[in-house]
């Protein structure tokens, strides 16, 4: 097993927050095509990792190389899943389709927390926040996603962001057609 030494990308936009500066676009491409590299080969196998946040995406100090982490219950989806996920935390990075009870567990549940963390990595916030955990349900059923207002943001990377986060799971893209 390989060691981590840089944490984990919670931890690493954590830092980022603390000393109230924003992530470099060029360390952003650079960490994003990453996790889609990894997921693109993940899901060629047929495996999608259902849990995908910043806590399970770890880094090494070369280069901030990413290691994608806790394929744990990336094979044991069921119906009782989407509970099971609320209670460790993860709510936030579910698709609206998961939530809404519209559909199962495919590749593009996947896509959709990926575009969940580039919002985080743009922004240092989550993309969807509310006071219960209803309301945060309801608010990424209802599909309303957050604008990002970045001036020095490239139009490539604002595009990525709400493609990856489509409402629509056909409209949204494969890892092979976001590569």
């Amino acid at each position: 097993m390989e060691y981590c030494d840089r944490g984990d990308l919670e931890q690493f936009l954590e830092r980022f927050r603390d000393s109230n500066t924003r992530v470099p676009e060029q360390k952003i491409w650079r960490l994003f095509l990453q996790l889609a590299t990894a997921l693109h080969h993940i899901h060629k196998k047929k495996i999608v990792h259902a849990d995908l946040k910043p806590s399970n995406i770890l880094l090494t100090s070369k280069r901030d190389d990413v290691k994608l982490a806790d394929f744990g219950i990336s094979d044991v989806l069921s119906k009782n899943y989407n509970l099971i996920h609320a209670q460790k935390g993860s709510l936030r990075y579910m698709s609206p389709e998961i939530l809404g009870g519209e559909g199962a567990f495919n590749e593009k549940t996947d896509v959709w927390a990926l575009g969940c963390i580039l919002h985080e990595m743009l922004t240092l916030k989550p993309t969807f926040h509310a006071t219960s955990e209803e309301a945060l349900v309801n608010k990424i059923k209802d599909g309303f996603i957050p604008k990002i207002v970045l001036r020095d943001v490239s139009p490539d990377l604002t595009h990525l962001y709400y493609t990856c986060l489509n409402r629509s799971v056909e409209a949204r893209p494969t890892m092979e057609e976001i590569l």
